[in-house]
């Protein structure tokens, strides 16, 4: 297969936690084609999907999860990638993490749900 032959002969030029912030879904598909752990951490405990998810990169979400990403990972203050997507505000990206599992009723590491957070937002769907 084609995308094996280039995965086999290329190095990934950043980590995929920049990858996946900067929504490059060809640099996130070469790591995952390496065999990155789709969770590794970054320093505050954020799995990549956190990143891509918080920056509204749908496709590179969709890419992570059907890797086996954890939905509702935490990060260093309990924040789960849903609700780290409610308040940047990227409805699509909320909408993929619902239908693949997050647990809406979620709440981050100081007790605030994630419906909060959405409300805090201003976000009215």
């Amino acid at each position: 297969m084609v995308i094996d032959s280039i995965a086999k002969h290329s190095k990934p030029t950043k980590s995929i936690h920049q990858a996946a912030a900067e929504g490059d879904f060809v640099e996130v598909q070469l790591h995952l084609l390496k065999g990155v752990n789709v969770e590794a951490k970054d320093t505050y405990s954020r799995s990549p999907l956190h990143l891509a998810a918080e920056k509204g990169y749908k496709y590179v979400a969709e890419l992570l999860i059907a890797n086996g990403a954890d939905v509702d990972a935490t990060d260093l203050y309990g924040h789960t990638p849903l609700l780290n997507v409610i308040v940047s505000g990227h409805m699509p990206v909320a909408e993929l993490l619902i239908a693949k599992g997050a647990d809406v009723n979620t709440k981050s590491q100081n007790g605030t749900p994630a419906l909060q957070y959405a409300i805090s937002s201003g976000l009215k769907d």
